[in-house]
């Protein structure tokens, strides 16, 4: 039996082979870890000598002791001073016996048999990027492609064959030549004989990053050692100090090491993109790189959404086609174009929307942001026809993948409801019906979507307010619809440049509006943005003023019904307000308990919260036995409410924290923010569509 042939994207002609030799910056860069891990090397090996002198040092006591005066205590002080000794040279080897491995768990392995299209696909990509066929090929629900491996101390000698895992998360958002250019990227992290000094570098971090982080397993011995009697146990705390002692050193070293191998990655994926260009064409890895973050939001809201749906016992047969209808909703929503049932994104689709103009060069990230990436394929200028067809066309029998996942996906999910078996079709009309029932009217075009309208004096606003004869439609003119982003975009221009003016966020410079700054210009900067964004706010406080005066004055013998409607939403606006720094404050003592503390400071930590959470129950019982809630609290969700309240829960005791409790303060707090939310919304949109209503605008 053949193969069935699948449709292979072209490949550039007459590639410039010296485009795939690693840069001068990839060389630079590579130099630069591998002069930071020989510092490191050289600390380590520094120590090792130290805690081998220490070994020697307490052996050579614990025996002397024993000969000096052959007792047991002795005996067993003896024994503790050299399992001291022991303890500190194991913890400067034990990385030698770990191993990395991947969590498999969410994957199914797929073989030649079940997938001989893929397999062909990905054989002729393998060697069209000169690596090797991959070890295994996995399929996950991912929104992502990577190749990956187990990875030990052992591995920066002995080769490892990688494995591919590939999501059908994106197999559903992507092309045939997309699909190529994504597989391409990740083949040419190993595609290049030099691309091996990036792999050492790799390794070598995860040997640093195993000596410093992951010690549970060791930390258990160390319990066990000094619980296994009371001699050892002064010897077990002292071995603690001693690591802990080594490991600052080490840390301050890897700060340097990790630095320098973020830094290689991020060229490491540069020289990837290029591989990626040379065989699929850099135009093929642009949208799907552009794409991929659509792709993923909208694959979470349609996770999302059968989350909220548990309660009425929704299931989906096939999620694939159901994300893909997720999708086209969101390019509709935003104006996108949809081609081939996909939404077409670039830079400037959802640029609008942010208006941050602060750029700090992270370097921590391990990869470019897409605009670099963008700007390195495009200069590349290697592009090729497209082939658009689904991905999945080089799947067998993709609907039964599709279905296959989709089970696997809900397997756990208990339902509160009947299961009901959702269809395509379905899920597009209780989808959209979900995503207008949180959307104002389309009159109003997204301004008040994400804000509070402004409180104002109503009092006599028509006629203090010159109304002319205008359409209501110009009163939302481009520069007054950008207002809100505007102020988005400066509130967390100020977040960031108050962190760096306070020091809570260390850079050497970053750029503003095109220009560079220094830390030492933050606090002029921020002076600046502080006098933008209280004019953007009066501008905000004007347009409503106008808008809000226009239909009063349009609303003839109905106004005091909308005055009367404004003045109440202006009323549990505030009310909304203090409810939710409430739960804010809520939230940041509860934060901490999920933080690794001592346990007097988890004491500290709970007697914090239980004093901010008299507040929040006053304001929960108010909230549960208002008659006005009874249609946004269930019963389930009314009865657990009510046994928080009848009593004074404990969070922590016997050092141990008690999680049940801590489940239902959690779901006291979700409660009481959905109704201050919903009930907030519920009153906004009844205003916006009254006033229209009342003035004949369509909606």
């Amino acid at each position: 039996m053949t193969t069935p042939l699948v449709p292979y994207p072209a490949t550039p002609k007459n590639v410039n082979g010296h485009i795939l030799v690693p840069s001068l910056g990839f060389r630079n860069e590579v130099l630069k870890a591998l002069a930071a891990i020989l510092f490191f090397i050289v600390t380590y090996l520094l120590l090792v000598a130290g805690a081998l002198g220490l070994a020697a040092l307490c052996a050579l006591g614990g025996v002397g002791l024993v000969i000096l005066k052959p007792m047991f205590l002795t005996l067993m002080v003896g024994i503790g001073l050299a399992g001291l000794g022991v303890m500190v040279v194991f913890f400067m080897f034990k990385f030698i016996f770990k191993r990395h491995t991947v969590d498999r768990s969410a994957f199914v392995e797929v073989t030649e048999h079940d997938q001989p299209r893929l397999f062909e696909f990905i054989r002729r990509l393998a060697g069209e990027t000169r690596t090797t066929f991959p070890k295994k090929i996995y399929l996950s629900q991912a929104v992502n492609a990577s190749v990956f491996y187990d990875s030990g101390f052992w591995s920066m000698f002995l080769p490892v064959r990688k494995n591919l895992m590939i999501g059908l998360g994106l197999v559903n958002t992507i092309t045939t030549s997309e699909f190529k250019a994504i597989v391409a990227h990740e083949f040419g992290h190993f595609s290049q004989r030099s691309m091996k000094l990036g792999s050492y570098v790799y390794n070598m971090n995860q040997v640093i990053y195993n000596l410093l982080y992951e010690n549970e397993g060791y930390g258990n011995l160390i319990r066990r050692w000094g619980s296994a009697s009371g001699y050892f146990a002064i010897f077990a705390v002292l071995t603690v100090h001693v690591v802990n002692g080594i490991q600052w050193i080490l840390g301050q070293v890897y700060g340097v090491v990790n630095k320098q191998y973020m830094s290689l990655s991020r060229q490491m994926e540069f020289h990837a993109d290029t591989v990626a260009a040379a065989v699929s064409g850099g135009n093929h890895l642009i949208s799907s790189l552009r794409r991929i973050e659509v792709a993923e939001i909208t694959y979470q809201n349609t996770l999302g959404f059968y989350e909220e749906n548990i309660k009425n016992g929704l299931k989906p047969i096939n999620l694939y086609p159901q994300h893909r209808e997720a999708m086209k909703e969101f390019a509709f929503l935003h104006h996108l174009p949809v081609e081939n049932g996909l939404p077409q994104v670039n830079a400037r689709s959802l640029a609008g929307f942010n208006k941050s103009r602060i750029t700090i060069k992270d370097q921590w990230a391990s990869h470019p942001s897409t605009d670099d990436r963008e700007t390195h394929l495009r200069s590349l200028n290697l592009e090729t026809p497209s082939e658009n067809q689904s991905a999945w066309s080089i799947f067998d029998a993709p609907e039964q993948l599709q279905e296959l996942f989709t089970e696997r996906i809900f397997e756990k999910v208990n339902y509160d409801a009947p299961v009901q078996s959702v269809n395509e079709v379905r899920f597009s009309e209780l989808y959209k019906e979900s995503l207008q029932r949180y959307q104002f009217p389309d009159a109003y075009r997204g301004f008040f979507n994400s804000r509070h309208i402004s409180a104002i004096d109503l009092r006599n606003l028509e006629t203090r307010i010159a109304v002319d004869r205008q359409p209501f439609q110009e009163l939302l003119s481009e520069e007054v619809l950008d207002l809100p982003y505007r102020e988005n975009g400066i509130v967390s221009d100020l977040q960031l440049v108050e962190a760096i003016d306070n020091g809570n966020l260390n850079v050497r410079n970053f750029e503003f509006d095109g220009q560079k700054y220094q830390p030492k210009n933050a606090a002029a900067l921020r002076t600046q943005l502080g006098r933008e964004l209280e004019e953007v706010r009066r501008a905000l406080v004007d347009a409503d003023e106008r808008i809000i005066a226009w239909f009063l004055a349009h609303a003839g013998n109905a106004r005091e019904k909308l005055r009367e409607k404004y003045s109440g939403l202006f009323i549990l606006t505030t009310e909304t307000d203090t409810n939710m720094k409430a739960y804010t404050a809520m939230q940041a003592r509860l934060m901490p308990l999920y933080q690794t503390m001592s346990f007097a400071e988890i004491e500290k930590a709970i007697v914090e919260l239980k004093e901010q959470e008299l507040e929040f129950k006053k304001l929960l019982e108010r909230m549960v036995y208002d008659p006005s809630h009874d249609v946004l609290i269930s019963v389930d969700q009314r009865v657990k409410a009510e046994e928080y309240l009848s009593r004074n829960w404990d969070y922590f005791r016997n050092k141990k924290y008690l999680q049940e409790s801590l489940d239902r303060l959690n779901e006291c707090l979700q409660l009481f923010s959905f109704v201050c939310n919903e009930k907030l919304f519920q009153r906004k949109a009844d205003v916006l569509k009254t006033q229209l209503e009342l003035v004949g605008v369509p909606a």
